[in-house]
């Protein structure tokens, strides 16, 4: 609703929201990047049509309007779907200032994280880079089994090592 993009537009940018004017040009690319880096990191909210104003050394984000996918922003959806697996939902929202496109990104599947042109994207501040190795990796991981969370038929308290349990009881203390 219009209602909810003025509060977004209120606050700032984050990990699930970014905002770009994009008045005239946004490559298909640099949208396929910003899919796989919010499909990364947990989903998100891609605006295209919104500037920032640095204003007494504050930022604020104003309406500029876009006129990018005028024509085809309905066709979006089902183009991401089919090139990187995440069924975005896009909205257009006219505002009194100019038209806004809204991309609703979901998280990526578990275990399966999503690309662009071959490459792994996240953000770091207000720029794509490629993934670390350390988060790729933890997402990789997001589909093994916690063995410590299935039951062990039979097993009785007694068959537990006693240095054991002091060892796990102390550092769930310290935790």
């Amino acid at each position: 609703s219009l209602q909810q993009f003025e509060a977004w537009l209120s606050g700032v940018e984050s990990d699930h929201i970014e905002f770009k004017e994009a008045a005239n040009h946004f490559s298909d690319s640099d949208l396929a990047d910003y899919v796989s880096a919010f499909a990364n990191e947990g989903g998100g909210r891609l605006v295209l049509g919104v500037r920032e104003n640095k204003h007494h050394g504050q930022k604020k984000y104003v309406v500029c309007g876009t006129s990018v996918y005028k024509d085809t922003w309905n066709e979006l959806s089902q183009k991401i779907l089919h090139n990187q697996g995440i069924n975005a939902d896009i909205q257009e929202l006219i505002h009194p200032h100019g038209r806004i496109l809204i991309f609703h990104i979901p998280s990526h599947s578990p275990a399966r994280p999503v690309t662009s042109k071959g490459k792994y994207y996240m953000r770091a501040g207000e720029s794509l880079v490629q993934m670390d190795t350390q988060k790729l990796k933890q997402i990789l991981n997001e589909a093994d089994p916690d063995f410590s969370a299935q039951s062990v038929d039979g097993l009785a308290i007694e068959a537990l090592d006693d240095g054991a349990i002091r060892i796990l009881r102390n550092f769930c203390s310290q935790k």
